[in-house]
């Protein structure tokens, strides 16, 4: 077990954590900065203003950090390559308050961002030139995680739904009020979801 008493973690609030597999390296996201662990065991900590909330490496090994300001109450998307940070401030990009709750790099190594907030609920890409909006169904509210499943993004929030398809869709899951906070898919196909505070529900998509 590692926390501030014996490690350089900078709190022992630990909000998420990503694997890069190109440099073997983990990187943990506190509310007080990030702290990157080399496959040699190195520990280095980085500190940042803003909570960390969520975190996802792309294929060419660069991170990517979610991060929120309660204070000024601003959310930005941070990159980090070759050792320097390049930030996308979001209310500059057309999201004032929104909290960047879920990251992940699609299988063409762009990025997806799952934005929500008083009045943002959506999933933007960043191409490396500019940032467009994933369509998805207008009933999708309280979004808070993002699953890729091939070239199906998968989205949840109070419903479990479909981004950036021909087949957007919202499914209502039953006994569910609390929100899908984390989402997983195994070897079958089966989707696990983690809510809020209603349990594990295990979705299995029916076929034809």
């Amino acid at each position: 077990m590692f926390d501030t008493s014996n490690s350089i973690l900078a709190s022992n609030s630990i909000t998420c954590i990503t694997y890069d597999q190109r440099n073997e390296r983990v990187w943990i996201g506190t509310d007080e900065g990030l702290v990157r662990i080399d496959k040699d065991g190195q520990w280095t900590l980085l500190y940042l203003t803003d909570l960390v909330i969520s975190l996802t490496c792309d294929r060419d090994g660069n991170l990517w950090a979610g991060t929120f300001n309660p204070f000024s109450f601003t959310g930005k998307i941070k990159q980090y390559k070759n050792g320097k940070w390049t930030s996308f401030i979001l209310p500059d990009i057309g999201y004032p308050s929104a909290w960047p709750y879920s990251l992940a790099s699609d299988p063409d190594n762009n990025l997806l961002a799952l934005l929500s907030g008083t009045a943002v609920k959506t999933l933007i890409r960043f191409d490396g030139n500019s940032w467009q909006e994933v369509q998805g169904p207008q009933d999708a509210y309280g979004l808070k995680s993002l699953l890729i499943d091939g070239s199906v993004l998968w989205v949840g929030g109070t419903r479990l739904s479909v981004f950036g398809s021909s087949q957007n869709m919202s499914i209502s899951m039953p006994g569910i009020n609390s929100g899908i906070l984390a989402m997983a898919k195994d070897k079958y196909g089966r989707k696990w979801l983690g809510t809020l505070s209603d349990g594990l529900v295990v979705y299995t998509q029916r076929k034809g």
